[in-house]
This record gives structure tokens, sequence and C-alpha cells, in this order.
């Protein structure tokens, strides 16, 4: 509570906070979350959980085509432009029948990117389990970074939020944008 009663003194865009020990699984999270995993529960802003920081990787942006996702992208893109980071892009097909939609979502992000004069370094996209494969992609990078899908509590336990299980299980640093 103390972290997000500074926000209100700011307000600010970006909360950074260190990884706060083991998660302890989806039903301890449930019921007894960690700091930082309480913050980006209830954050208004964007937050960095930071671990494992390694400077000149870039970021890997990942987008699932949503409104959300390209908020993230123009965010993400302007940050990158302002700092001069390397930048890919990444979206995962389920399955195979969904490849092209996926590609569809690299492309509209490499678009957003290309509109603020950031030429990512990479796109492309992989199929399987969304969250799996972008934390397998991640470790290839300084950053990764989601969009924040809104859901909370109940309805992400039931829902679940790849944002969220990428937060709880990457090795590296994950920005969650809102």
């Amino acid at each position: 509570a103390g972290i997000l009663d500074q926000y209100e003194l700011g307000p600010y865009d970006l909360i950074i906070l260190g990884e706060s020990g083991s998660w302890g699984g989806w039903a301890k999270s449930l019921w007894d979350p960690a700091v930082a995993e309480k913050v980006v529960m209830h954050s208004p802003c964007s937050v960095l959980v930071a671990r494992g920081l390694e400077r000149g990787h870039g970021h890997l942006l990942c987008t699932d085509g949503s409104e959300s996702a390209l908020h993230m992208v123009k965010r993400a893109g302007a940050i990158s432009k302002r700092i001069n980071s390397k930048l890919s892009v990444m979206a995962v097909a389920e399955d195979v029948e969904s490849e092209d939609d996926a590609q569809k979502n690299v492309d509209a992000a490499v678009a957003e990117l290309k509109m603020l004069g950031v030429e990512p370094v990479k796109a492309f996209t992989r199929v399987g389990n969304p969250f799996e494969e972008i934390i397998s992609a991640g470790d290839d990078y300084s950053f990764i970074v989601v969009g924040s899908t809104g859901k909370t509590g109940l309805k992400r336990f039931f829902m679940g939020s790849v944002s969220f299980k990428v937060m709880e299980h990457a090795k590296h640093s994950v920005i969650i944008v809102r």
C-alpha cells in the first residue's frame, strides 16, 4: 500500500520494483501475493519488475493485436527512441491455423513503430503456448514488454493473463505497460 500511496504524490508514469522472492504458485498468489505482484495488480501506471538486468540486449515487445498491446507498442517505441535501445516485436499463435493472425499483429505493431521513427531489429511469430513462448524468446533480451490485460483477482485466477504469467515466470526484467 505504501508504494501505491507514493504514486498519488507523483503521479508517476512507471513504478520500478525488484523481484520480491518466490511467487509460490497460483494458490499462494491468490491469497498472499508477493509485494511486486500486488503492486502490478493494483498500480494505475506501468510497472517494471527488475531482475537479472543486462544492458544492451534490447526490448522484446509482445503483441496480441489488442488495443492494450498497441498502446504498449506506442509507449515502448517512444521509450526505445529516447534511450536508443534496440527492440524486437513478437506475437504468438496458439496453433498453426492462427499464425497468419499473429503475423498481422506483428505487422500492425511494426507499422506503429515506424510511424514513431523506430525500426525494429527483428519481427517474428511463434506457435505454442503464449506465455511459454514469450518467456523462451525473452531470454535473449534485457526486457520483456507486455501490455496489461486489466484482469485482477478471481478473474485473473480462473481465466489467466499472459502478461501476469510472464511477469511471474520470466527470468529477466518485465515491464507491464498501462
